[in-house]
């Protein structure tokens, strides 16, 4: 709830993954690049949307087997990312 009015969520054609948009009327191109380069800084990863077919504003996120420290640790990293692009932007 903390970034809903940053992402939306994009529902999958086929599967069972969803994945996250950047709002556009919040992150334009330059934006998204501020986002990706963030999430280096944050030590944060996550499957750009260009590798499977979309946009680099759409991306996936892998929960694999963080404990949930590292989980809390990671989210919050993506949300100071996000944040960080966003407030440059505007």
């Amino acid at each position: 709830k903390a970034n809903e009015g940053l992402v939306d969520w994009v529902g999958p054609d086929a599967g069972a993954l969803y994945c996250v948009r950047l709002k556009p009327e919040i992150f334009d191109d330059a934006a998204v690049g501020r986002f990706y380069d963030a999430l280096v800084d944050e030590d944060v990863r996550v499957g750009n949307g260009t590798w499977f077919g979309a946009e680099a504003r759409i991306f996936r996120l892998g929960f694999g087997f963080l404990s949930m420290p590292d989980l809390e640790t990671a989210l919050k990293g993506l949300s100071a990312a996000m944040g960080r692009a966003a407030r440059k932007a505007a």
